[in-house]
């Protein structure tokens, strides 16, 4: 699917070259030798002169190659003619279909020139990789970190990892975070789970927490700041598809032949919550569709679901209080709302930790069957630690992002800039302070845990100990038996029907007895016995004595009652 002939110097070849210096690349150079399964949306906004709000359309494939690189390619390196929009008169396309050979028709009547352009592209493909890379001359970088995606093995590492902060102080910024679904369907059977799209996503599958089962998906936003051919600014803004039912599962005997399965996926508590403020009730009205109208391609509705649709809706709402058609910080001019949108995000994954870490605590009750408890909390501990991973990712992934936002700041020349970066600093300094909290439990609950662990594990060993005692006590009882049995065994007339066969039980019975008060001598009915036996005599002693009294008083009575006489 690839649009694009491989020329002399292609910009494949030029990634190829440079990941032989940055290892970080790999990733990079294995997407664009993979084909393109899935089909990619690119959306145009764009800025004149006379409004701040853009006018958007729909990037059709091209007639000839029926691909969007080569339309893409036209878009970016071919200079642009007066033309008239198709539209109504408020200004808003109408819906360009798929088989459009022209984005333009010619028109008599002049338009204010575009000073600007922003493109958003939904889920990326190679040919789209090697339009925008020749063109605009992007940074192999850029790419890299967007495509990356964490993988056990250790054929790659993620770009930001192995690169120095300095070597980040470009013209891109990639934001990497998840979406929290809500699963539904046997989950845990399904093995590893990939998205269905051309940039390999994850699905991590989470433990159940009350009946109700979770997952994480990845998601990356990347928004790079540019010029075009005819040096008028361009942003390119990249994100992934919607979350669908359908993904791609590793379970099979080869992790290299995927089979797709459907996993009821949905977003965790509707999706994130918006963040513009609502209007005054006095002003609120509610939609009122007209079917005689022609459907327009402006973004009217928070979808929460796609991304390039909601990017869409806040730039046809109101644009960023960052953005102005007069020249100010390029990238923090288009990467405003992909950081507000992401940011709040980032609740829903707390919300989850917090799901989980409560679920953790309230489980900590021991239980009669010690195997099993040993088991439930070993597992909870591998659970933990995995948590405990995530958070660490979580935390590099925050502070990035709020490095970011650092350097918008300082570079902010305005004030509306300056207090625009120091709102969304903020917002993620309170994601990061909220994190480590979290962090730092999950830090208290792994020794209390690992110690409850060690103290079920001595109390089954104190179990198995007493297993091995009975089975001693069994040993004691039948020792002397058989050594009787083998003694009495010499002679015929004292075995079974012999007439001194009476004898064996007659000695063995006694003997039994006897090892086993040996080997096991009941200590405390000994002493009880002997206490016993203590009482009693000296019970007996103080009965004799005070008898003898009783005797010794009626002689003398009787002795004193005679001398009276």
């Amino acid at each position: 699917m690839h649009a694009l002939n491989e020329s002399a110097h292609s910009y494949k070849q030029y990634v190829n070259r440079q990941s032989q210096k940055n290892p970080s690349l790999t990733n990079l150079c294995s997407f664009l030798e993979s084909p393109d399964r899935y089909d990619s949306r690119i959306v145009c906004l764009d800025f004149y002169a006379d409004s701040k709000l853009p006018r958007q359309r729909k990037l059709a494939v091209h007639p000839r190659t029926r691909t969007l690189g080569a339309s893409l390619e036209d878009e970016l390196c071919k200079p642009t003619k007066p033309c008239e929009r198709v539209g109504n008169n408020e200004g808003h396309d109408s819906p360009l279909e798929e088989k459009t050979p022209h984005i333009y028709v010619s028109n008599t009547t002049a338009e204010p020139s575009i000073i600007g352009r922003m493109m958003i592209i939904e889920d990326l493909t190679t040919d789209i990789v090697e339009t925008l890379g020749s063109c605009l001359d992007v940074d192999p970088l850029f790419f890299a970190s967007h495509i990356h995606s964490t993988d056990k093995t250790v054929r790659s590492q993620a770009p930001e990892l192995t690169t120095l902060p300095s070597r980040y102080k470009q013209n891109f910024v990639n934001i990497h975070y998840h979406r929290s679904v809500l699963l539904s369907g046997q989950s845990s059977r399904m093995g590893k789970l990939m998205r269905c799209c051309n940039v390999p996503r994850k699905l991590a599958i989470l433990p159940a927490v009350k009946d109700a089962q979770f997952g994480l998906v990845q998601h990356c936003c990347s928004v790079l700041s540019t010029r075009d051919k005819e040096k008028r600014w361009l942003g390119i803004v990249l994100v992934d598809p919607p979350i669908s039912e359908h993904y791609l599962s590793f379970k099979t005997p080869s992790k290299f032949l995927p089979q797709q399965v459907r996993l009821p996926s949905d977003l965790f508590l509707g999706g994130y919550e918006d963040f513009l403020p609502p209007p005054p009730y006095s002003a609120d009205q509610p939609p009122q569709p007209d079917t005689h109208q022609p459907k327009l391609t402006r973004q009217t509705e928070l979808t929460r679901h796609s991304i390039l649709d909601d990017l869409l809706y806040y730039w046809s709402t109101s644009p960023p209080p960052t953005f102005s058609l007069t020249e100010s910080y390029a990238l923090f001019r288009f990467a405003y709302y992909p950081l507000k949108i992401t940011a709040s995000e980032w609740p829903l994954y707390l919300a989850i930790l917090h799901r989980s870490i409560k679920e953790y605590e309230y489980r900590t009750k021991p239980r009669p069957n010690f195997l099993a408890e040993v088991e439930r909390l070993n597992m909870h501990l591998s659970e933990l630690q995995a948590w405990r991973r995530r958070a660490l990712s979580s935390k590099q992934k925050l502070s990035t992002v709020i490095r970011t936002i650092a350097a918008f700041e300082a570079q902010s020349q305005s004030t509306d800039h300056h207090g625009a970066a120091g709102e969304l600093k903020e917002d993620w300094n309170h994601l990061m302070e909220s994190l480590e909290e979290y962090f730092a439990v999950i830090e208290n609950m792994l020794p209390v845990l690992t110690s409850f662990a060690q103290i079920v594990d001595a109390r089954r060993s104190f179990a198995e100990t007493a297993n091995i005692s009975r089975l001693t006590i069994l040993a004691l009882i039948f020792v002397p038996l058989s050594f009787l049995a083998s003694l009495f065994s010499m002679n015929a007339a004292y075995g079974p029907g012999g007439d001194v066969f009476w004898v064996y039980f007659v000695v063995a019975v006694p003997v039994t007895l006897l090892v086993f008060m040996v080997a096991r001598p009941p200590a405390r009915d000994l002493r009880r016995l002997w206490e016993f036996l203590g009482r009693e005599v000296r019970r007996r002693r103080m009965v004799g004595r005070e008898g003898e009294r009783e005797r010794v008083g009626r002689e003398e009575q009787v002795e004193v009652e005679g001398r009276m006489r």
